[in-house]
């Protein structure tokens, strides 16, 4: 399983710094890692119907589609920290708690966007910013991602012993 999830972390790794090279250069249409048009469209669609705004128990209906839908999108962080936190035979105990703060900071953007929209910023406004800064999430999530790769590597050597390692 180390193995399979540090190849797919290594491909998430050159994707995400060959997507952070197109958004420095101003290319964000022909990133790998986003949503497809398709995807985008459904989301929109369901997001702009007024029967789904205005009636509470759609919301609920609509949110697990789309969590589907973007799950191509979000998945790529959350399969390689499930298997690093689960791996760590030593802190099993403390997993819960490990992925309990990975789950706050997956939600902490969310929770930002939601108080500076609260505060008065538009959609465009935090959509603009984000346009601005792409490069730097992409090179962020990229650094995130090598680290994870690092771990990974590590680990499956060690179980492989080709290297005498206790992490």
């Amino acid at each position: 399983m180390y193995l399979l999830t540090s190849l797919i972390t290594l491909t998430l790794v050159v994707l995400t710094f060959s997507d952070y090279f197109k958004a420095k250069r101003g290319d964000t249409r022909g990133m790998a890692l986003q949503l497809s048009t398709a995807e985008k469209k459904t989301i929109h669609t369901l997001l702009r119907n007024p029967r789904v705004l205005t009636e509470f128990i759609f919301a609920f209906l609509i949110a697990f589609p789309v969590s589907i839908v973007e799950f191509s999108c979000t998945g790529q962080t959350y399969l390689p920290t499930i298997v690093y936190i689960f791996g760590m035979e030593n802190l099993r105990a403390q997993a819960f708690l490990y992925l309990l703060l990975y789950n706050v900071m997956f939600v902490l953007p969310l929770i930002i966007i939601t108080y500076i929209a609260y505060r008065g910023t538009n959609s465009l406004r935090i959509s603009k910013w984000f346009t601005q800064n792409l490069s730097t999430i992409k090179l962020a999530t990229g650094i995130v991602f090598l680290i994870l790769l690092s771990y990974l590597g590590l680990k499956t050597l060690s179980l492989f012993n080709l290297i005498n390692l206790r992490i």
